[in-house]
């Protein structure tokens, strides 16, 4: 079994071909017969526009604008987010160093506090010694008490006891020099315990108002503190409200626009690795309702990953749910005794680990992210097909049997995909123009010839290669540059072959799957051997680049006009044949 799940019975939307809603019924019992193949949904075709023909059906063009202003604003919360979480953290720091400093302060002020009691008690104890021993030389001095030095005891016996011989060996006058100097020590510790008390209480005086204004610190970072962290829930809670909302969203199919992104490349990267396969976007999309209805209410940041926590009931083979036993020690699914099904596509841990993928080449495989797992979901379901296609009911079983073995959940699923399948998505007419070098009038030039030609030009970068690597560059480690439609990529002709292949790799690396028609200079024709085996490294690793029929002459300068100037038209023309 590939991926384990407990049984749910979740509504799913999802669109097959109306000839596989009856026969896919029927498989689900027999799972036999192969179901003629579904017509793959062609691009329209690219025919100059006439003076009368009719605009861009506006829902297809709202949908098209949606998904750029949604993920545009998306991204900017994102880095707003990045941002704040980042204030947040150093805010806090700030509080715990000031309650550190006040904790510290406290215990200074309580060690001052126990001095002074040991202090205190030392000085009654020696007043106390020093009264007992004035006493003793009062009573020695009146002849009262007569006192014997003995070490340093003394043996206190009656006079009237002593013999006159002890008189005469002075035992009286040792005993009152003994005395003396007692009384002499004891007053100089009684003045040091009273100095030292005295200093003690100034110190904790200092110490109350060092602890008066740690306490402000503390206060005025907790508000600070507070502050930050508001602004950083309200900002999620907005990214909640947007990803969340049906401004973000498909029309019909009712599908966040970013997860139907996700469904679309994914099924785009598979057929350009596998084209045997036959899988479409539907199939992966009526899997991601079925399991989780594509995540729908939960918040969702601009690269696709889902912010908020989706873990699938315990496979502990209870109610239905299969018996899965702890493969991550609950590192995924938070449970070190039963595995749970994560993210939006319900991925077990172990499953992840084994065939998780990184769908938008940002070096990360999460399974709450939609990029990642429906490109991971994608190879799952061709892996499964057996020897039919993904267009047949033979294969389409067979993946989604393997999926999750239930014959109750491929029927769910099923429906789905039929339902999606009948959808009319937005066509893929996008094109990403990078161009070296070129003249802002020559890009505007393209751009008009693009747009005559039906296509929704943007011009993503124009100028040297470090010019064009840096507008490719992530704006952070998780947030890629997430491309649509198509990028037509020309190369500059002062450019040389190294350049030419850096650039590519750059274009390669952002296209994140997406069809790339590179136009290369004439040098570029002819590489060297380390050039060559880099070019067709390059190439292995990404099958979506197509290497352009027509090239730039070589060392020849950008024209100011491509239409007026002689050779370039047909250049161009040649060049937006090849963008099919």
């Amino acid at each position: 079994m590939t991926v384990a799940r407990g049984l749910r019975t979740r509504p799913g939307s999802r669109r097959h071909p109306a000839l596989i809603v009856f026969a896919a019924l029927l498989a689900i019992t027999a799972m036999a017969g192969p179901l003629a193949p579904v017509a793959a949904q062609a691009p329209p075709a690219v025919t100059a526009p006439g003076p009368i023909d009719a605009p861009a059906d506006p829902v297809v063009s709202e949908a098209a604008r949606r998904l750029s202003l949604g993920r545009d604003l998306l991204a900017v919360l994102g880095d707003r987010l990045t941002a704040q979480h980042v204030e947040e953290d150093a805010k806090r720091a700030d509080l715990d160093a000031q309650i550190e400093n006040l904790d510290w302060r406290r215990r200074v002020r309580q060690s001052l506090l126990e001095k002074i009691a040991v202090d205190t008690a030392d000085l009654i104890g020696t007043k106390r010694d020093h009264q007992g021993h004035v006493i003793n030389m009062v009573d020695l001095l009146q002849g009262s008490l007569f006192t014997v030095v003995s070490g340093t005891q003394l043996l206190m016996i009656n006079p009237l006891d002593a013999s006159r011989q002890q008189y005469r060996e002075g035992l009286f006058e040792a005993a009152a020099a003994y005395l003396q100097r007692v009384l002499h020590e004891e007053e100089a510790r009684i003045k040091t315990l009273q100095a030292s008390i005295a200093e003690t209480r100034v110190q904790v005086g200092v110490s109350e108002s060092a602890i008066d204004e740690a306490e402000e610190k503390v206060s005025n970072a907790l508000a600070t503190y507070e502050t930050a962290k508001v602004t950083r829930e309200d900002t999620e809670t907005l990214i909640r409200k947007i990803a969340t909302s049906s401004f973000a969203r498909y029309p019909v199919i009712d599908i966040n626009l970013i997860v139907l992104d996700a469904y679309l490349r994914a099924a785009r990267r598979v057929d350009i690795a596998d084209q045997a396969c036959g899988l479409e976007w539907w199939a992966i999309a009526a899997v991601g309702y079925v399991e989780t209805g594509h995540a729908r209410g939960r918040a969702m940041m601009a690269d696709g990953t889902v912010i908020d926590e989706i873990i699938g009931p315990t496979l502990d083979g209870t109610e239905g749910n299969q018996l899965v036993v702890d493969t991550d020690k609950g590192a995924l699914d938070g449970d070190p005794v039963y595995d749970h099904g994560v993210g939006p596509m319900q991925y077990i841990p172990e499953t992840w680990k084994n065939r998780g993928a990184d769908g938008n080449n940002d070096g990360y495989k999460d399974p709450y992210n939609f990029y990642d797992a429906a490109l991971a979901t994608a190879r799952l379901l061709c892996s499964n097909r057996g020897d039919q296609r993904m267009s047949t009911v033979t294969g389409f079983g067979n993946a989604i049997f393997a999926y999750n073995p239930s014959k109750d959940y491929v029927r769910k699923v099923t429906d789905i995909a039929v339902k999606y399948q009948k959808a009319e998505l937005i066509p893929s007419r996008a094109v990403s123009l990078i161009a070296g070098g070129i003249p802002a009038t020559s890009s505007n030039e393209m751009l008009r010839q693009l747009t005559d030609a039906g296509w929704q030009p943007k011009v993503l970068s124009t100028g040297d290669p470090n010019a064009i690597a840096a507008a490719l560059l992530p704006k952070a480690p998780k947030t890629p540059i997430l491309l649509s439609g198509m990028v037509l990529a020309i190369a500059d002709p002062t450019w040389s072959v190294d350049d030419q292949l850096r650039v590519l790799g750059e274009v390669a690396r952002a296209s994140n799957g997406l069809r790339v028609v590179w136009v290369p200079t004439a040098p570029f024709v002819k590489r060297s051997p380390g050039a060559e085996k880099a070019y067709t490294e390059l190439l292995a690793l990404n099958p979506q680049l197509q290497i352009g029929s027509t090239v730039i002459p070589p060392r020849t300068p950008w024209c100011g006009n491509l239409s007026a100037c002689s050779g370039w038209r047909d250049w161009l023309d040649a060049v937006l044949s090849q963008l099919g």
